[in-house]
């Protein structure tokens, strides 16, 4: 298939900023993610989905720093692509906007961070159903869930 599966046993932690261009990845971790750097890739071509059993982590340098904040539609994105933890996804603290593009989904909740004393938001997430959209179909929920009603 176009797409490209890792499978990381430990904690992935990133190490440099991630340009996934016209490529499709997809990360499953068995432990936590720690976001250190930018991830993006190509609109209506790349796809880039993280799927993590412990917590995703968004290191607090992530994003842009400025002293009154900006408008976030003005914005590139500095995380794009579908987020997937089973615990918790923490934004960091710290003073820098960020702004994720794609489905952002911690079962153990979603815990906003950031500390901007701005008119505009701290942490800005764009949904992006298209993103959900390229997903592969081993990774979609193909069969229904079926209950038997009390009569």
């Amino acid at each position: 298939s176009d797409y490209n599966y890792v499978h990381v046993t430990g904690d992935l932690n990133t190490r440099e900023d991630l340009n996934i261009g016209t490529n499709k990845l997809v990360i499953l971790v068995e432990g936590d993610a720690n976001l250190n750097y930018k991830i993006n890739f190509n609109d209506n071509v790349g796809l880039f989905a993280l799927y993590v059993k412990g917590n995703i982590n968004i290191d607090p340098t992530v994003g842009t720093g400025t002293v009154t904040g900006v408008d976030p539609e003005t914005l590139t994105p500095h995380l794009e692509g579908i987020f997937l933890a089973s615990g918790s996804i923490n934004t960091g603290g710290g003073t820098k906007q960020l702004r994720i593009e794609g489905p952002v989904i911690g079962i153990g909740g979603v815990n906003f961070q950031r500390q901007l004393y701005s008119k505009w938001p701290n942490e800005f997430i764009v949904f992006r159903p298209d993103i959900l959209m390229k997903l592969p179909k081993p990774l979609l929920r193909q069969n229904n869930l079926w209950m038997e009603a009390n009569p």
